[in-house]
């Protein structure tokens, strides 16, 4: 199937940072995961606070200062062989810790859709 040349945004996703969150356990931003396979994910922190982000509700993988985005690139120059395209699956979910604050964090994918 021939794919456009053009991106696509899958659906993003919001959460609040309440006074009800913990520190030592990761919540998801987007439960549902990701509705598409995306060569781009972008993590943004709305909030007064220090952000650990985890692609696996386990373990540590990023941190994200406050009020800062992050972007996590698949692509060519991220699989092996390098003629392969590494994407985040679809299902995949991110997760993200933090001490109680206010404000908010949002996470979103960008994919290359299937042509007609």
């Amino acid at each position: 199937m021939p794919v456009k040349n053009s991106i696509n945004q899958g659906t993003s996703y919001a959460g609040i940072l309440s006074s009800t969150v913990n520190a030592n356990t990761f919540t998801p931003i987007n439960p549902l995961g990701l509705s598409n396979p995306c060569f781009l994910l972008r993590v943004n922190n709305f909030s007064d606070k220090i952000i650990i982000i985890s692609y696996d509700g386990i373990n540590d993988h990023d941190q994200l200062a406050v009020l800062t985005s992050l972007e996590v690139y698949g692509g060519e120059g991220s699989s092996s062989p390098n003629t392969s395209y590494c994407l985040w699956p679809v299902g995949t979910i991110v997760y993200a810790r933090s001490t109680a604050g206010s404000g908010g964090l949002s996470v979103a994918g960008y994919f290359q859709p299937s042509g007609d």
